[in-house]
């Protein structure tokens, strides 16, 4: 199971709380190691690789990347948390806090699985995950995204909003489940059963809470601008 945040990452986290206001630059730590487990390194931008430990900083640029059988927490200043999964990388390109209402995140999950939680809303927030093809514009969520043949994101919480070359698809029903080909095409668009949610996260490494409320219909509307459909499936210009 996750840990939280221990007393001991408490100066770490005296540090980013500084960082409110600016931008980080690529030498600061805009992160911090909250859990940790199996083989977990840290390759920095010159391409220096280390072995992550608990509590140790994450810069802008470094890519985390974790073995097999591994897994790795990376809470962030704004109390959001990235978790990556077994034979997975991810790289925080920018971040930026503003003030209460102002925040800017940008990141990338090269392969592997993840989960993001984004604890509260903010006024101005341009927060942006790549994954695969896909863009994944955040507004206050918790969802997971999972790479192989094919790729897939299930939303737990929230919404986002999904870019796919020209096509956009909004996710707003919790455990709501978008497959997408490497090429970027949609595949299929529909709500997941919590058994299907509680194996998902065996297979992750961790739990996840399926939301009681959850509509089953795998025909579920959804909130749209312009829709049209591709493949049977919604989907937005």
């Amino acid at each position: 199971m996750l840990l939280g945040v221990a007393a001991a990452l408490l100066f770490p986290f005296a540090l980013l709380a500084s960082m409110a206001g600016q931008a980080a630059t690529n030498s600061e730590a805009v992160g911090v190691i909250t859990d940790l487990a199996g083989k977990v390194s840290v390759r920095d931008k010159y391409a220096r690789r280390n072995p992550a430990e608990m509590g140790g900083g994450v810069a802008l640029g470094d890519m985390v990347g974790t073995g097999d059988k591994a897994r790795a927490e990376i809470s962030m200043a704004d109390n959001s948390v990235f978790r990556v999964s077994a034979n997975s990388k991810l790289v925080i390109d920018r971040f930026i806090i503003g003030d209460a209402n102002d925040r800017e995140l940008k990141a990338r999950f090269i392969d592997g699985a993840f989960q993001y939680i984004s604890r509260r809303k903010y006024a101005r927030d341009d927060t942006q995950i790549g994954f695969g093809r896909a863009l994944i514009g955040i507004r206050g969520t918790n969802f997971v995204g999972l790479s192989g043949k094919k790729n897939q994101l299930v939303l737990l919480s929230g919404a986002i909003d999904v870019s796919l070359g020209e096509a956009l698809v909004t996710m707003n029903r919790p455990n709501q489940s978008l497959i997408f080909s490497k090429a970027g095409a949609v595949e299929s668009l529909r709500i997941l059963s919590a058994a299907e949610i509680k194996a998902l996260g065996d297979n992750m490494g961790w739990p996840l809470e399926p939301e009681a409320d959850a509509r089953t219909s795998p025909s579920a509307d959804l909130s749209c601008r312009n829709p049209r459909l591709i493949n049977n499936i919604r989907v937005c210009d």
